[in-house]
């Protein structure tokens, strides 16, 4: 017992070790990269006195100044002695440079020594992608407002399970360059209030909204035409409407919600699905035109 014990003590100091070692390594690595790159700024202004760091936009392999890509310049240009493994890490968006991690610790560490966070993580279709950063993009008033581009890549959807049980999101605000709200992209997020969706939205997918107890209120856009079994148990929901640019609705859509009155554009019977069959009881569905 006591050799185990003994044995127990040491690797959780040496793992604290370890693990203080690798923090003062990754601050240290990166305040050079930080120091570089200010001093980079710095001599284009010296050199230019037109020179406005905010037209400025770099990655691993591109550098673009005032939307023009410039040839033979990359991240390397301005962190000279960056290296591969902080290369995809790094990045200059308008001006200013950001991190990007998987990581939390590296992120908190960044943040430790004064470089900002790159909250924006997408893939080469547009999709906003999954990632512990989408936490940054968290106001303090839980406001989640998501850019309509990212790293110049226009964002045209949510993806599966983006944002699914993120606390503290309270209001979320959709670009209209978003055509897809992906699959459980917001399910189960604890204290989600209210969803603003604009014009834009085609579709929205399966549980994108599953279990959203606090849910009071989601505007549906005219540009909607399928709605998946996405606001079952939404049980705070109470009124919703659904514009005539819906064809499909998933069956179920709405089940065990708290729903009392669903306002139907369409009264062509051109919808096929839910909302009938959608457990709301004796409590009513009103159709409108």
């Amino acid at each position: 017992m006591i050799i185990l014990v003994g044995v127990t003590v040491t690797v959780s100091i040496n793992g604290g070790l370890f693990d203080s070692a690798k923090e003062a390594r990754f601050k240290e690595e990166l305040s050079v990269f930080n120091e570089e790159y200010i001093a980079y700024i710095a001599t284009e202004k010296t050199m230019d006195i037109n020179f406005d760091e905010e037209k400025l936009n770099i990655a691993r392999e591109s550098y673009k100044y005032d939307g023009e890509e410039i040839e033979g310049k990359t991240i390397n240009t301005a962190i000279p002695s960056i290296s591969e493994k902080y290369a995809e890490k790094l990045e200059v968006i308008k001006g200013e440079l950001l991190f990007s991690s998987t990581d939390i610790k590296e992120l908190k560490w960044a943040e430790d020594i004064g470089i900002a966070i790159n909250p924006y993580v997408i893939d080469e279709n547009g999709g906003l992608k999954s990632n512990d950063s989408n936490l940054y993009l968290v106001d303090e008033t839980g406001t989640l407002i998501i850019p309509s581009t990212v790293k110049g890549i226009t964002v045209t959807k949510i993806n599966n399970g983006t944002f699914a049980k993120v606390a503290g999101i309270k209001r979320v605000i959709i670009p209209g360059t978003v055509k897809e709200i992906g699959s459980t992209a917001f399910m189960g997020c604890p204290d989600l209030e209210v969803v603003i969706i604009p014009d834009g939205v085609v579709e929205i997918g399966r549980y994108a909204f599953h279990f959203k107890h606090s849910l009071t209120s989601v505007t549906i856009p005219n540009t909607v035409t399928t709605i998946g079994q996405s606001f079952q148990n939404c049980t705070s929901l109470q009124t919703i409407r659904i514009p005539n640019s819906v064809t499909s609705i998933a069956e179920g859509c709405f089940s065990n919600s708290g729903l009392t009155r669903i306002e139907i554009d369409n009264t062509e019977g051109a919808i096929e699905g839910a909302p009938w069959g959608c457990t709301i009881g004796d409590r009513g569905i009103f159709w409108l035109r």
